[in-house]
């Protein structure tokens, strides 16, 4: 679903849906978890790294932690795209809502963001 640092060199990393499940690829140590995206229908994807070698990936209201043997250290600023993962291909479907922060966010905050989407998101087709 979005990349970082593709086809430059440096760590690359980023999520993306692999065989149905949420992937996060980390300078080739990944971490494949079980959470598998359902096919048209909305849901919340996201991530959580705060710096060292653990990433936690979500789906709606579940997350899965796994570990990552490097600290991905790479500026955001450039070669980064939203929509496309270098090796898995463009996003079949619709991203909408994009955030970035500049700190971990907690396990709650997520949560609470995924009821936000939610809500906007049952509101929307009313």
């Amino acid at each position: 679903m979005f990349d970082r640092n593709c086809n430059n060199t440096g760590v690359m990393w980023g999520l993306s849906i692999y065989n149905g499940t949420l992937f996060f690829h980390g300078g080739g140590d990944d971490f494949s978890s079980s959470l598998t995206v359902p096919l048209n229908q909305w849901s919340y994807v996201g991530y959580s790294y705060n710096g060292g070698t653990s990433v936690t990936v979500y789906l709606n209201t579940q997350g899965q932690t796994g570990t990552i043997s490097q600290q991905l250290n790479v500026p955001l600023a450039t070669n980064f795209s939203i929509g496309s993962a270098c090796y898995f291909g463009n996003f079949a479907g619709k991203i909408d809502d994009i955030r970035i922060y500049k700190s971990a966010l907690t396990s709650y905050q997520i949560k609470q963001l995924y009821v936000q989407g939610l809500v906007r998101h049952l509101l929307a087709f009313e």
